[in-house]
């Protein structure tokens, strides 16, 4: 990955899932994962104070704790939103989203713009390229990306807390399948930035998934 990009970790509210702000510091052009702080405000506040424009959202999978604050960053920014065909079909709904269940009221983002509908389909941003698989399991609508030697998973894999897939959407063995084939494709030193709990090499993996 290019010196001049920083990876910046944000802890989402009111649910501690993690979002990634992926930042050119010679630019200030940047790529969102997963913003799910609250209503968007405080994010916002965060981007413009850092002077960052956002190119893109990317979304790894379609519960409502990875994704409350895409509606607002998106129309305030007008950046693109990038997903699987499922997650982009299951955002716009307050119950495939979960949403509803969270809080009785839910809520519904609009459609990606840019839909991932194959493996290795790739963006090209500021120099680098970013790598996109599809990997349903936790959710049907499941992605993970990478760029360099840094692999965004979601919450396909997690190192220390269980991959959930007792949740609608989930299915034990298209999990498993999903993390062998990350397993298959990336080595030990890659660095993987889950969403969930902290960073880690993916040789560090210890993979338990809930029956």
């Amino acid at each position: 990955m290019n010196a001049g990009l920083v990876i910046v970790k944000l802890l989402n509210f009111p649910i501690d899932s993690n979002c990634y702000i992926i930042i050119n510091k010679l630019s200030g052009n940047c790529i969102i994962v997963d913003p799910a702080q609250g209503d968007g405000e405080s994010l916002d506040i965060y981007l413009v104070v850092e002077k960052l424009i956002p190119s893109y959202i990317i979304i790894t999978h379609e519960h409502f704790d990875h994704i409350s604050s895409v509606e607002y960053i998106r129309k305030k920014h007008k950046c693109k939103v990038v997903a699987s065909t499922r997650c982009s079909e299951s955002i716009m709904n307050s119950k495939k989203n979960l949403s509803v269940f969270f809080d009785q009221k839910g809520f519904n983002c609009g459609p990606a713009d840019l839909i991932i509908n194959r493996n290795d389909f790739e963006i090209k941003w500021q120099g680098e390229v970013l790598r996109f698989y599809l990997t349903p399991g936790h959710s049907e609508g499941g992605i993970c990306f990478s760029m360099g030697d840094n692999l965004f998973t979601g919450d396909t894999i997690l190192r220390s807390l269980r991959p959930i897939v007792k949740l609608p959407g989930g299915n034990k063995k298209a999990l498993e399948k999903s993390i062998q084939t990350l397993l298959d494709l990336f080595d030990g030193q890659t660095h993987i930035f889950p969403g969930h709990g902290e960073t880690f090499k993916l040789r560090d993996l210890e993979v338990n998934i809930n029956k």
